[in-house]
């Protein structure tokens, strides 16, 4: 219906404008859909990277396993997890529909060693697409990694710190295995959601492996 409503009006104008009006008017029109058609294009990714999310959440969810994370550059980095503030620094004037930052972008990298956690930081990261394009980038590249998915925030912890429960976890696992830590984890947020008014949050966690 709005499409017709579309093609009357510009029916309507072309018996009362010049060519040059005509012209203008359907530049204006088509810069409208291209921009329509790009915020339907982000939305439909993201769906189906939920979906996709969704699916990993049931497969995955508490299950430990060795696999390689793929390799990422570092293109940003902020002061912690809630710096939304220096999102849009960092996004500038760019096109927010192509380059927009989601919190699948952000990474927590932990260094920690026998005696428990020694530093973080906040890095925003993409996936290497091109090589050519990383040059003098930083790139988190690591074959071998104990992967997991765990749930966070409210519903599950109460609120609590669960850092400790999923160093424990992880070293039970590596004693299983016989395996030996680097050092480094690498956390991103998967899926988050709300049930009976609590967040559920579902972590993704990578733990480079000698």
């Amino acid at each position: 219906m709005q499409f017709t409503l579309e093609i009357k009006r510009i029916q309507e104008i072309k018996k009362s404008k010049s060519v040059e009006g005509i012209e203008a008017l359907l530049l204006e029109k088509e810069e409208k859909l291209q921009i329509e058609i790009r915020e339907k294009e982000l939305l439909l990714k993201r769906i189906q990277e939920m979906k996709e999310a969704c699916g990993r959440i049931q497969d995955q969810l508490g299950v430990f396993s060795i696999r390689e994370m793929k390799p990422l550059m570092v293109w940003g980095e902020i002061a912690d997890s809630k710096a939304y503030e220096e999102y849009g620094v960092l996004q500038g004037s760019a096109d927010q529909l192509k380059n927009a930052v989601t919190l699948k972008d952000l990474r927590r990298v932990i260094y920690f060693n026998e005696e428990g956690i020694c530093n973080n930081r906040f890095v925003l990261v993409k996936e290497v697409e091109n090589e050519e394009l990383t040059y003098g980038r930083e790139i988190l590249s690591h074959k071998k990694c104990v992967h997991t998915i765990i749930e966070d925030g409210r519903y599950a912890t109460g609120g609590a710190n669960i850092d400790g429960q999923v160093s424990e976890l992880l070293r039970e696992f590596a004693a299983k295995e016989k395996i030996e830590f680097v050092g480094l984890a690498y956390v991103h947020m998967l899926l988050a959601t709300y049930e009976d008014q609590l967040e559920r949050v579902f972590l993704e966690i990578y733990v480079p492996i000698r």
